[in-house]
């Protein structure tokens, strides 16, 4: 958890979320909700703005068992999964999604699945997820492959 402060000795502050259309009075005690939002202040001439996101959840892979056979599908939940990387017991790395470098982004989940199109290693692969936060909501699970 992170706490976001900020500190305006005058002006008026307004806040709004990525797609609303307009800004609203925000007095700094409201909650708000998981979700990318702009700040703006106002005082006299100046105005200043500023982007920030609430993420509060880690990203989340189902139906992983601990063995797991060639050809399975893992489902993931997290709309917002920016990374995904298999690592096996040698240190090799098998990118599922990388959406963090926009030219030369790779994506092989479909439908929020992935089919295990992997070498099989029952010594274990490492699953390493992270949401648009990155290493701040890095989810970590083992599992081992077989035919």
């Amino acid at each position: 958890t992170q706490n976001l402060a900020i500190n305006y000795n005058q002006g008026i502050a307004t806040i709004k979320e990525k797609n609303d259309p307009k800004y609203r009075t925000y007095d700094g005690k409201e909650v708000l909700a998981d979700g990318e939002y702009t700040i703006q202040i106002e005082a006299g001439e100046e105005i200043v703005r500023r982007t920030f996101i609430i993420d509060t959840k880690a990203p989340t892979v189902v139906n992983l068992k601990r063995v797991m056979h060639a050809g399975e599908k893992i489902k993931f939940l997290d709309e917002d999964l920016t990374k995904a990387v298999l690592i096996n017991s040698k240190g090799k790395e098998f990118i599922i999604r990388d959406l963090t470098n926009k030219e030369q982004s790779i994506d092989n989940i479909v439908n929020n699945e992935y089919t295990l199109d992997i070498p099989v290693d029952e010594n274990g692969y490492r699953l390493e997820l992270e949401d648009r936060v990155g290493k701040a909501h890095l989810t970590t699970r083992t599992f081992k492959v077989i035919e």
